[in-house]
């Protein structure tokens, strides 16, 4: 139990009736909280608060946001946000993030029409200089920037495995995995969500971009699994991210691990980020 829990439970008992031994006992836990290091806790606390409420409210933040919202749920707003795009780079704006949003674009364009990604690449390098060139062109290379047409189209797999819900409620408690990213539920969770619900088929995993291993007789397995963990002891399940994972995956996947009831334990080979990501592309 963390330390705010266990302060809930104390002072929730504070002015209730109790016998000579429940107040011996409650004094005992009221000791044992340790005023000091509660102090040091919630200071980290506010001042972590205070910093993510301070990069929240900045303006480049809400226009990141925007951007990015405006290309996974309009088709027809992928042009806009490219010639919006466009315009922050004139700005000087912080340009990993800038590639990151055209990256974006071009996954769910797939790709973006050719006038559209030569002028918002023409514009990254005018800007940001003729060294940007090559980091392009690894980006290229590894799939994250796409100039031509692979793989499954984004509408397809957000069809397929509802990677967006807009009627997704962030004012109360979470009831879908979407919740960790406002209206879009990470692929690689969901996948986890079908498979500990309906198991894998062949027609679904076929729509996902990449190499795939399905086991045979998934769905009877995974049925079994569920059925076992409706018992008092919950079950563990590993889930094994080769090449990275985001927070915000482990954020879903734990949401996930509510509301089925599982235990998920998540390893990986890396914690990576959209900036990592285009970073490592960097010719250095």
């Amino acid at each position: 139990m963390c330390i705010r829990d266990r302060i809930k439970t104390v002072l929730e008992k504070k002015g209730a009736k109790m016998s000579v031994a429940e107040m011996t006992e409650y004094v005992k836990k009221m000791r044992s909280l340790n005023v000091y290091k509660l102090k040091s806790v919630f200071n980290i606390e506010l001042n972590l608060l205070g910093y993510l409420d301070t990069q929240v409210a900045s303006s480049e933040f809400k226009q990141m946001v925007t951007m990015q919202l405006q290309a996974i749920t309009t088709e027809e707003g992928l042009k806009e946000v490219a010639q919006s795009l466009e315009l922050e780079m004139l700005k000087c704006k912080e340009k990993t993030k800038l590639l990151r949003v055209l990256c974006l674009l071009s996954l769910l364009a797939n790709p973006l029409p050719k006038d559209v990604y030569h002028a918002a690449t023409k514009t990254f390098v005018e800007v940001f200089g003729v060294s940007e060139a090559l980091r392009l062109m690894n980006l290229e290379r590894a799939g994250v920037l796409r100039r031509e047409k692979s793989g499954p189209s984004w509408k397809s797999l957000k069809d397929s495995f509802k990677l967006i819900d807009e009627d997704t409620k962030l004012e109360t408690s979470p009831e879908d995995i979407t919740y960790s990213y406002t209206i879009y539920g990470p692929l690689s969770v969901r996948l986890v969500e079908k498979l500990l619900d309906t198991g894998w088929s062949g027609s679904d995993i076929d729509k996902a971009q990449g190499p795939k291993v399905v086991p045979k007789n998934s769905k009877a397995r995974i049925h079994r699994l569920v059925e076992a963990s409706k018992g008092e002891k919950r079950k563990v399940i590993l889930v094994y991210y080769i090449g990275g994972v985001t927070y915000a995956e482990i954020s879903c996947l734990r949401l996930l691990s509510e509301k089925l009831g599982v235990q998920f334990i998540v390893a990986t080979t890396q914690f990576i980020n959209g900036n990592k990501l285009v970073d490592a592309c960097k010719d250095d």
